[in-house]
């Protein structure tokens, strides 16, 4: 994620799944009348009465939407009711995705795709892939997901339902946006704009519009930004959308803080912080408050600053998710650093990456483990459609067999019966073989992961290669010194023979074989930068691109002058140096420029 927009708005399920909205009073009395028909009917009228209500019930309570979905199923399969089932299967896939269980979700959504193909209804056959979309979406299986979207894309359009097209639309950009192909994101969200404008569906418009805002204001096009900011607000009052409204005005002041309209973006974050209040949103309003913090810390406002910092404290406690205390660390570093007092700055960034170190190997073995459930739970799919295509074929053999006995009268029937099965279960085995072969697609795009894990794993070594940097050359440091102050203190004798010790150590306190290794490292993880930089800044020397690499690992000064064996003063020297041939204005943070060199990012709404 970058500057730009906050770092926390979700992404809607109530975009990706085409959740329709309606008042309290009339869902209500929809429901009721649900239940009341769930009692009074039978056979394939109740399933679709229990079916209909698990789905008006499934965004506010997807525990009881279980149940009923599971009912409709058991109800369903008594009668080969596949209409039933398909609705069922649905229901029940969605009541999981709510609750983040995505490898139950695609399940349920699996089981209902043969049926709608069975049935041939296009249209819900679209809405069976856009929501197994949506499950691989959240697994971050993007190409598996933009697949089954496209898929889903292509039967739609057949229809022409503009507010159909609007939705897939939207989540086919989503799956570029989390990508950073921003132009490609941007792209689909125009398109999702013109044909929810058609359908005049203003909770979409609003949604769509906030997030090509995003987009703009990533790019650094903050006037375009605002406007759709703005277009997204007063679509979103028109619904009531109060909680999507907040979300919007936190990102439009961001955008207010880049024009250098400190006050009109105080006043929007007011008003979402007052919204997320009401409302009893805490996370929500750790997210405010962590924007609120920003701006005043650029302003001098550190007393304000430190009350946020503490309420902030106070809600966290609450709250069961360690990773907003990365972002309030950061916080507390970037206070006590504009106040001057660096050490205690430093703490909290030891504090922001002990934390992010314990998030980021939680969060890769439960990505882990749940892609190996998918993979499973494919595989499992596989083998049971391989198993009962082997009982079908043992038990054509013994039909076979049987009407081989019977006499030579009828051979000619028996012998076409027997190519025409046999032909049949040729073309099972095929496509089950086909299914299989997809699986182990699955799994190379497991192995893929992997990968970038290991890419990962390279920027971890990176960091710690360049701690180790430090601590050696703060060794050297203390060597000399001590050497120093016994050649001073010591008899003559003993302070001839420490001169050869201490011309030895000068020698061998040389950073350029160290340099040519850290640069090594480097670019295995930042592939690029120095390329980059010297292709818009032929003038930067060696020197200066090696502080350039120590600014993009956002190295203190202190860290700096240790890893390149020169005083702090002299790094001060070597940044005003640097910012006049990087052209940097005086207000312009130099670390945060060289930070944008190689790295995109968004808050998606």
């Amino acid at each position: 994620m970058k500057s730009g927009c906050s770092p926390f708005v979700p992404v809607s399920l109530l975009i990706v799944i085409l959740c329709v909205a309606t008042g309290v009073n009339a869902q209500q009395s929809k429901i009721d009348s649900l239940r009341s028909m769930v009692s009074s009917t039978s056979d394939t009228v109740r399933i679709t009465a229990l079916n209909n209500l698990a789905y008006e019930v499934v965004f506010s309570d997807p525990v009881e939407a279980q149940e009923i979905a599971n009912q409709s199923i058991d109800e369903s399969t008594e009668l080969e009711y596949a209409k039933g089932l398909l609705g069922g299967y649905r229901v029940l896939g969605i009541s999981h995705d709510l609750r983040s269980e995505y490898v139950q979700a695609i399940d349920a959504y699996k089981k209902a795709m043969p049926i709608a193909l069975q049935l041939n209804d296009p249209a819900q056959t679209a809405s069976v892939q856009n929501v197994l979309g949506v499950a691989y979406y959240h697994l971050s299986q993007y190409n598996v997901a933009l697949e089954y979207f496209l898929d889903a894309l292509k039967l739609t359009e057949k229809t022409g339902k503009p507010r159909y097209l609007a939705n897939i639309y939207t989540n086919i950009g989503l799956v570029y946006h989390d990508q950073n192909d921003l132009d490609k994101a941007l792209d689909y969200y125009e398109k999702a704009l013109v044909y929810g404008e058609q359908a005049y569906d203003l909770r979409m418009m609003g949604r769509v519009s906030n997030n090509i805002g995003i987009i703009l204001n990533t790019k650094g096009l903050y006037d375009g930004a605002r406007i759709y900011y703005e277009q997204s607000l007063n679509y979103k009052s028109k619904v009531n959308d109060e909680i999507g409204a907040s979300a919007t005005q936190q990102n439009l002041a961001v955008v207010y803080k880049n024009l250098g309209n400190l006050g009109k973006a105080n006043e929007l974050l007011q008003q979402s912080r007052k919204t997320k209040e009401e409302a009893g949103d805490l996370m929500g309003l750790i997210q405010v408050f962590d924007t609120q913090i920003g701006i005043w810390i650029s302003q001098k406002k550190f007393a304000e600053a430190m009350d946020l910092l503490k309420k902030s404290e106070e809600i966290l406690e609450q709250i069961n998710s360690k990773e907003p205390y990365i972002n309030l660390f950061h916080r507390y570093k970037e206070y006590y650093y504009a106040r001057g007092q660096y050490d205690i700055s430093e703490q909290w960034q030891e504090k922001k990456d002990s934390i992010r170190e314990v998030l980021f190997n939680e969060t890769k073995s439960n990505q882990l483990a749940t892609l190996q459930s998918v993979y499973e739970l494919d595989k499992k799919e596989t083998e049971i459609k391989l198993l009962q295509n082997e009982r079908d074929n043992q038990a054509l053999q013994r039909d076979i067999v049987l009407i081989l006995l019977i006499g030579g009268v009828i051979v000619v029937i028996i012998i076409g019966v027997w190519f025409y099965q046999r032909q049949r279960q040729q073309k099972a085995m095929f496509a089950a073989q086909q299914k299989l072969h997809d699986a182990e697609i699955q799994n190379a795009q497991l192995r893929e992961s992997e990968l970038k894990r290991e890419l990962e794993y390279k920027n971890r070594e990176l960091t710690s290669y360049t701690i180790n940097f430090v601590q050696k050359g703060q060794l050297f440091e203390e060597l000399k010194e001590n050497i120093a102050s016994l050649m001073n203190s010591s008899e003559s004798d003993v302070a001839m023979k420490l001169n050869p010790l201490k011309k030895v150590v000068d020698s061998n306190y040389q950073i350029d074989k160290e340099w040519d290794d850290f640069k090594l490292r480097f670019e295995e993880v930042h592939a690029g930068f120095f390329e980059q930089l010297k292709a818009e800044y032929p003038e930067l020397s060696n020197s200066d691109l090696r502080l350039c690499s120590l600014l993009r690992l956002n190295m203190t000064m202190k860290e700096s002058a240790k890893i390149l064996g020169i005083s702090t003063d002299s790094v001060k020297t070597s940044r005003y140096r640097l910012r006049k041939k990087l052209n940097l204005d005086r207000d312009e943070n130099l670390t945060d420029f060289i930070m944008r060199f190689g790295t995109v990012g968004a808050t998606l709404n």
